[in-house]
């Protein structure tokens, strides 16, 4: 199945199928991110976003937002990346629940304990989303190891968005969105963000995966 037509739009039966695996996958990761907070962890459906015609669709979120980013690469059986955006409070909420300290924006990520902890659930969650997608495709799936940075959305979405884009005009962004009840009263203002950009190969091998 060809992932674009010939007008470079998006097969909508390919972005059924990247969609489902987005919902398969986030809803381990999240799951892994409610057991760090002890919190109720709710699920936007996924979106796959052509990263060359909608650029400002994936960035579809305030840019001046501080987040903690964490990036990962794909490698051996597919290429691409995998970034994972959560709000800088949510974060430090983990911190705080799990060392017993209240870190500062800057100690996080050069505090080695503060910056481990980071690491440990960026790995279990993008382990788990990537497990789920392995477990239903059959493939195996390979991650480099993390790399942290704490900054205003639109500078962490930059670099990846940019590199892929690099890689060819058939590239997308497989979206999804969750959202961790803050309260007692169930605030949902801890965001967080899960994009997978394979490259064109990798997004194929996935949709074939699939047996279409």
């Amino acid at each position: 199945m060809k992932l674009f037509h010939d007008n470079q739009e998006i097969n909508t039966e390919a972005t059924d199928v990247l969609g489902e695996l987005g919902n398969v996958g986030v809803g381990k990761a999240a799951g892994i991110l409610g057991n760090f907070l002890g919190k109720r962890v709710i699920l936007r459906a996924p979106r796959v976003l052509s990263v060359q015609d909608n650029l400002n669709a994936v960035a579809n979120i305030d840019p001046e937002r501080v987040m903690v980013g964490i990036l990962m690469r794909l490698t051996k059986t597919l290429g691409g990346m995998v970034l994972i955006l959560v709000d800088l409070g949510c974060i430090l909420d983990i911190e705080e629940k799990t060392t017993g300290k209240r870190y500062t924006e800057k100690e996080i990520t050069e505090d080695e304990l503060a910056l481990s902890v980071i690491q440990e659930l960026a790995n279990l969650m993008a382990a788990s989303y990537m497990n789920a997608i392995g477990e239903y495709t059959g493939l195996r799936i390979y991650l480099t190891p993390t790399m942290v940075g704490v900054d205003m959305a639109a500078a962490l979405l930059s670099y990846p968005l940019a590199e892929m884009s690099m890689t060819g005009d058939n590239v997308i962004c497989i979206d999804s969105c969750f959202y961790a009840s803050r309260d007692e009263n169930n605030t949902n203002d801890h965001e967080g963000r899960m994009l997978i950009l394979p490259d064109e190969e990798s997004a194929q091998k996935l949709i074939r995966a699939m047996g279409l």
